[in-house]
């Protein structure tokens, strides 16, 4: 059986993650590449299913490439359906599901989810890797 303070570490841990993708989303929003790529450790991936070898890897290419997203898209994300799974007490893995909407929040641009590997680094949690999966393509909304 755990004891209390192994129950609260695994809480705030949980919650550190869970952190993660609201901030994500709320520096994309905002229009902050720096501090979404800060989200990041130093050597992060982030890539789209089925385009793995257009990977992105590190903090500086990443806020670039971020850069030139903000430029392109005044983009509406949303975040759902938060899963964590503590792996170590440096290791996680998880999903959150994503719909992003466009200018006015009028306007469909995608939705699917993330696949995320944390890695806690000098006491801070950090995405490691994040693989986008999507349901739709930009621009189209899914079939009913």
């Amino acid at each position: 059986m755990k004891t209390t303070e192994q129950l609260l570490a695994e809480l705030a841990d949980r919650e550190a993650i869970r952190e993660l993708p609201r901030l994500y989303c709320h520096y994309l929003w905002t229009k902050d590449p720096v501090s979404m790529a800060n989200l990041f450790a130093e050597d992060a991936t982030i890539c789209i299913q089925g385009m793995e070898d257009y990977a992105i890897t590190g903090r500086d290419k990443l806020a670039k490439v971020f850069a030139r997203v903000n430029a392109r898209y005044a983009s509406q994300p949303f975040i759902h359906n938060h899963i964590v799974e503590l792996e170590g007490p440096d290791r996680a893995s998880g999903y959150s599901y994503y719909e992003i909407l466009e200018g006015d929040g009028e306007k469909f641009l995608a939705a699917g989810y993330y696949h995320d590997h944390y890695r806690k680094i000098n006491g801070e949690w950090k995405f490691q890797s994040r693989k986008v999966h999507m349901a739709t393509d930009f621009d189209r909304v899914p079939e009913k």
